[in-house]
């Protein structure tokens, strides 16, 4: 379902994934599939190739402050150690997936879990939204994107009239995308 939609949605091309290495199941029959019968290209990358050494893993690993394993609600030495090397693992599988769209002088990528879904996030037809709360976090700039982004709603195009990689496209050298070209989602 999520390899249909973004296909289809955000005309999705190439894809990179990282099994969790203690996972007991495979997406590989289906992976197999999707690069079979369809453009995408899709990789299944294992540890091996993303992650460093065990002697780097430890210094990368010793650099996470302990209070933010604490926040997360880990008291055992064995959790702890389990959410460092998570974070790690995840650090160095985004930056090398990065780094192998940027040889590949891709247009543009998403960093997006299997439980996320990229989508137009359009006010309806009786003018009805849900607008992001606003934080007392964000500086000017970030209130003034916000603010733009509001606005840009409104002329999202239909559904299914174009797929949002079309949108970003088209619409590359406009705000938010011209002045930020790393736009985290709320």
């Amino acid at each position: 379902e999520w390899l249909a939609y973004h296909y289809a949605a955000a005309s999705l091309k190439s894809l990179i994934i990282a099994v969790d290495p203690h996972s007991t199941s495979s997406p590989m029959p289906i992976l197999e599939l999707w690069n079979r019968t369809t453009d995408m290209e899709i990789l299944l990358w294992k540890d091996a190739d993303f992650m460093p050494r065990n002697e780097e893993i430890r210094k990368k690993k010793a650099k996470i402050p302990q209070v933010s394993i604490k926040k997360q609600g880990f008291d055992t030495q064995k959790s702890n150690e389990r959410l460092k090397l998570h974070r790690v693992r995840q650090k160095e599988f985004i930056s090398s997936c990065l780094l192998f769209h940027k040889r590949k002088e891709r247009k543009w990528t998403m960093i997006i879990d299997t439980d996320e879904y990229l989508v137009f996030n359009k006010i309806d037809q009786h003018g009805n939204e849900s607008e992001y709360k606003e934080s007392t976090k964000l500086d000017k700039l970030k209130r003034d994107i916000l603010e733009e982004v509001q606005t840009i709603r409104k002329d999202l195009p239909k559904v299914g009239s174009e797929s949002i990689a079309e949108y970003a496209e088209k619409h590359k050298l406009e705000l938010p995308w011209k002045i930020e070209p790393c736009m985290s989602l709320p």
